[in-house]
């Protein structure tokens, strides 16, 4: 029997969330660059924390659509979820921008960071195809983001129709569209475009329309297989595990009930746009000391307690006044 539809905030996505941001944090916390600890025992346990970026991939495509189905969809349901979604996440990430590029071009002394045109480019995720650089490195995983946010936008009435034929044909042609990496034109790199990590976001979409009880048990294994066996052939076994584990705890999260971390969860954006200038910055003032190399593990925590202290006022002075814009826009 498939859970009820559910009510408000699912408060144990915060968690997730949360782990997902630290993963990321702690993985550049070791490797962002050669200057930081790669060679302690947290190192280790870190080699992996990159990998939060698709489990943040498959929370979207399942809280987009959850998010999408609490207002009807009627004329123009489109155009006023992307504002609201745009009040919601882009003013912190343009702030996040301009500290890093003050971080880098002030603190670090390297002014190519201080180019308009790569600042414009940036801003509206446009990199993968131009010619500059991210100047926020995590910037591409917002980018993608933001192009399915875009495409579910437009195609959740079909997405989640009453009808078993249009639904399983909108879906089935959102998962394909992960084949489209094929035949990229020349200079895009696949790893900044949506349909490289469709099989996340669609991980994602399944999820929901299970849980809220869009589609039948049998409906729900039979496409799960069909995507363990595309992540199979297509990715790798690391990448099929991440899905699988994660649309298990999606599966398994209680229903009205805050979980460990939730805090960590609820500052995990703002975690996840300011921790690299912070570690970067700090690994440069350490590494005249010699903390780096010879306490490499104090080093992973002193990084990350930095970056996880930086985040809290950059939550509460750039991420909530976005919240609240975003908020008086559902009215």
């Amino acid at each position: 029997m498939k859970p009820a539809v559910e009510k408000g905030r699912m408060e144990g996505l915060d968690s997730l969330r949360g782990i997902a941001a630290g993963g990321v944090c702690l993985y550049h916390c070791c490797f962002a660059s050669e200057m930081m600890p790669q060679h302690g025992y947290l190192s280790h346990l870190a080699q992996y924390g990159d990998k939060g970026v698709q489990v943040f991939f498959i929370l979207s495509g399942f809280v987009i659509p959850y998010s999408l189905s609490r207002r009807p969809y009627g004329h123009g349901a489109a155009g006023r979820f992307l504002l609201r979604r745009f009040a919601r996440i882009q003013p912190a990430y343009w702030v996040a921008v301009l500290f890093t590029v003050l971080i880098y071009g002030v603190v670090l002394g390297r002014p190519e960071f201080f180019d308009r045109g790569d600042i414009a480019v940036n801003a509206f995720y446009l990199v993968p195809f131009t010619n500059s650089p991210w100047l926020l490195n995590i910037s591409w995983t917002l980018g993608v983001e933001a192009q399915f946010y875009i495409l579910v936008a437009l195609g959740y009435p079909v997405l989640t129709s009453e009808s078993p034929i249009v639904r399983r044909l909108a879906f089935a042609f959102f998962v394909l569209l992960c084949f489209l990496i094929r035949i990229l034109p020349e200079g895009i790199n696949p790893w900044y475009v949506l349909p490289t990590w469709i099989p996340f976001f669609a991980t994602g979409l399944l999820l929901f329309l299970f849980r809220f009880d869009k589609i039948s048990l049998n409906e729900f294994l039979i496409t799960a297989t069909c995507m363990v066996a595309l992540l199979l052939f297509e990715y790798t076994k690391l990448f099929t595990l991440v899905a699988v584990g994660t649309g298990c705890l999606v599966l398994a999260l209680p229903r009205g009930r805050k979980l460990p971390g939730h805090f960590l969860g609820k500052i995990s954006y703002s975690l996840y746009l300011v921790h690299l200038p912070v570690i970067i910055v700090l690994a440069s003032w350490l590494e005249p000391l010699n903390l780096v190399k010879e306490h490499p593990d104090f080093s992973v925590v002193v990084l990350f307690s930095a970056s996880v202290i930086a985040s809290l006022p950059f939550y509460y002075f750039a991420e909530k006044p976005s919240h609240a814009w975003s908020r008086r826009l559902r009215g």
